[in-house]
């Protein structure tokens, strides 16, 4: 069913005014740090509240500052990937994987879904070690799993390459687009990397200064440098 965004909030750099819908697909959010794309996430999370405006998930209103709706992160189940990822170092692989899914949930479910995820991910024998003892490609794997095995209404990933060498960017690349194309459901995509959002992305809004400057294919929007030259970093 996919997601409706329409918030407003008053920054003290700019005025946030975020407007855009998506529905089964990857969209990306492309712009200069800054402008507006994580505070966007977090707001859809729950993590941030807007001033005012309405943000709705598969035909969920997780808020609605008109009719008093603000739904807490917990209660909206989002999944969102931030740049170091957010793993817990005290809990191992297996935990962590585990750490979105609800209370009830039983521990031979836990098991399986752990089971399914470590091997989805190529992680197998890694349940028991701990965020610190891998490398930063498997830490990357882990949080996606993550995300994946609490079957969120909506991914959101914000900039999820940025702590990473291009070499490991390259080897991580068709793991992740096979899992997005895997996932049933409206993923939205943070990066100023015009690489990234086309190799991923299928309709692209550029974001700047708080505002949707332009909304379509990123093929069509994103293929003519000049364009871009004051956006990009």
């Amino acid at each position: 069913m996919g997601i409706k965004v329409d918030i407003h909030k008053h920054l003290p750099t700019f005025d946030l005014d975020v407007r855009f819908e998506a529905g089964d697909e990857c969209l990306g959010l492309f712009g200069p740090s800054g402008a507006g794309k994580s505070f966007t996430l977090r707001s859809i999370a729950g993590i941030e509240t807007p001033d005012r405006g309405r943000i709705e998930v598969d035909g969920r209103v997780f808020f609605d500052s008109q009719q008093g709706i603000n739904l807490k992160a917990r209660e909206r189940k989002c999944a969102l990937l931030f740049q170091d990822y957010m793993l817990f170092p005290n809990l191992t692989v297996a935990d962590n994987i585990c750490a979105g899914l609800p209370r009830q949930v039983g521990k031979e479910q836990r098991h399986q879904i752990v089971k399914e995820q470590l091997e989805r991910f190529d992680l197998a024998g890694f349940g028991r070690r701990y965020p610190a003892s891998l490398s930063g490609g498997q830490r990357q794997r882990v949080a996606v799993a993550r995300m994946l095995a609490a079957a969120p209404p909506i991914l959101m990933l914000d900039e999820p390459f940025s702590a990473l060498d291009s070499d490991l960017k390259i080897s991580l690349a068709t793991d992740l687009q096979r899992h997005f194309h895997e996932f049933d459901g409206t993923i939205l995509y943070v990066s100023h990397d015009v690489e990234e959002v086309l190799l991923y992305c299928d309709d692209v809004a550029i974001i700047k200064d708080g505002k949707v400057c332009q909304f379509g294919l990123g093929r069509d929007i994103l293929k003519v440098p000049p364009r871009l030259s004051e956006l990009r970093l």
